[in-house]
């Protein structure tokens, strides 16, 4: 993620936040983010954020998480992904990396999955058309977390992190990652999808 910064002067970002349509909220280089797809990322953000306290709209209106709030937060964290989702594919773009075979073969299994998640074809048509997304807009998602994958290994292969790096980083940073640090005793973890079964 730190080498990341290196390619964001290569690619034009700009936020038009807007309240009315299918327009334009945010463009990163070529790709565009518009108002359907990011209210499709800021239902999937509401779903994570979702507690006894939020249950209403009047909820995610008035109630405040550490002193914002729970709508703005969510907003923040919803253009957050959109962005940084189009951001692997234009940097990837940008550095000439391409989808190999590999990789193409786990797009398509993983858009497969997606679809077979909504029950078949047509209800998962249905579900693009109600909330006006395209099927081409799960694509981009979709090759997205592939690009992010490969950059990742590029940079692990070509940038390494060694055991004084992180050591440094933490002696640096040691009372910020102190205050996020949790102990526990379990943690539990969901490896399939409650409703289909599909591996996560």
């Amino acid at each position: 993620v730190h080498c990341m910064k290196k390619f964001i002067p290569i690619i034009l970002m700009m936020f038009l936040l807007t309240s009315c349509g299918d327009k334009l909220v945010a463009k990163v280089g070529d790709t565009k983010i518009t108002q359907s797809e990011f209210a499709f990322y800021l239902n999937s953000i509401k779903e994570q954020m979702q507690g006894t306290e939020l249950k209403t709209d009047t909820d995610w209106e008035n109630q405040e998480i550490e002193g914002k709030k729970a709508i703005e937060i969510a907003k923040e964290r919803a253009l957050d992904i959109a962005v940084k989702n189009a951001l692997y594919t234009e940097a990837s773009k940008a550095k000439g990396i391409q989808l190999g075979v590999d990789e193409k073969i786990t797009v398509e299994r993983m858009k497969t999955q997606i679809v077979e998640s909504y029950g078949n074809r047509q209800e998962y048509e249905n579900y693009l058309k109600n909330n006006n997304i395209t099927d081409k807009f799960m694509d981009k998602m979709i090759e997205s977390s592939a690009y992010q994958s490969m950059m990742y290994d590029e940079i692990a292969e070509t940038s390494p992190i060694t055991e004084e790096d992180m050591q440094s980083y933490y002696s640096e940073n040691k009372k910020e990652l102190d205050s996020r640090y949790r102990k526990a005793k379990h943690i539990l973890i969901l490896t399939t999808e409650p409703e289909t079964g599909i591996p996560l």
